[in-house]
């Protein structure tokens, strides 16, 4: 069964831990590729301030790319007045942050559980009702807990009943640590479908490379789940954590039939891996 939505956050997630930083040129570059790639969305960067340097300029790499209007772009921003810029700038997608996991939530964004709920639910009003076609919103620790070690996968329901579901379109279960399972995911959809908390067209997957990948995958078309998030170049973890996996690699998807031009992409993962990586 294909996934519906596939989207690539390759020049956000993937290269947003890297000590080498691409140029303008050449992010506008690899986006412009890969907007005749068939991604049905390109996550084109986040809007952080200067706490990733490597964003910096994602508000000029949203202005100067070629925009294709069989595509959906997006921006991150975290952090209220980020979150603002970024609502002025006016992208497709408005993806924010949040956790089920306070420990991460202090060590990534600076608040507690709570807060950062109180805060997502507050901005993504903001974003519909300042005209943002579409809010994305990463639920992160939905697995292992990276900073607390603890199996959040069980308190995941618990969150997502105080979200402002009408104004989320895109709701992403993130594992963050490459610690999804099968049984995990099992129990957190179940858990959202015992609750009728959120509508299954809307949920959508953030995986990094772990043991179970595979499984979770075949778990995920069974249950319908039409929205996932793809890197290449094996690049990819959150920046807030050592030894971070890489996002879910393109090639993990081939399988499940979709139009991506695997041609085009491989040719954008040989260039980006030669830059930086000096490989051939």
């Amino acid at each position: 069964m294909a996934f519906k939505v596939i989207g690539d956050i390759t020049m956000r997630d993937g290269i947003q831990g890297l000590n080498k930083i691409l140029s303008l040129q050449q992010k506008i570059s690899i986006i412009n590729r890969l907007s005749h790639c068939n991604y049905n969305y390109i996550e084109v960067g986040s809007i952080v301030g200067k706490k990733v340097a490597t964003m910096a300029d994602s508000a000029e790499v949203y202005k100067q790319i070629h925009k294709n209007n069989n595509v959906r772009y997006g921006l991150l921003a975290i952090g209220e007045k980020n979150i603002m810029k970024t609502i002025e700038i006016k992208p497709n997608t408005l993806a924010l942050v949040t956790s089920v996991s306070s420990a991460f939530s202090h060590k990534n964004m600076g608040v507690s559980m709570e807060e950062s709920l109180v805060q997502t639910n507050k901005f993504v009003g903001i974003a519909k009702n300042s005209g943002i076609e579409n809010v994305r919103v990463y639920l992160s620790c939905c697995s292992i807990c990276p900073i607390s070690r603890y199996d959040m996968s069980k308190d995941v329901g618990k969150f997502v009943k105080h979200l402002s579901e009408k104004y989320i379109d895109e709701l992403m279960i993130s594992d963050t640590s490459g610690t999804m399972t099968r049984k995990m995911l099992n129990e957190i959809m179940v858990g959202l479908h015992a609750d009728a908390l959120f509508p299954r067209n809307k949920i959508g997957l953030h995986l990094h490379e772990g043991v179970e990948t595979r499984k979770v995958l075949e778990l995920a078309t069974k249950y319908n789940i039409k929205i996932i998030d793809t890197s290449f170049a094996k690049l990819g973890g959150c920046v807030v954590i050592e030894n971070a996996h890489n996002n879910l690699h393109i090639n993990r998807i081939r399988e499940y039939g979709n139009n991506l031009n695997m041609k085009l992409i491989d040719r954008c993962d040989k260039e980006l891996t030669k830059y930086l990586f000096n490989k051939n």
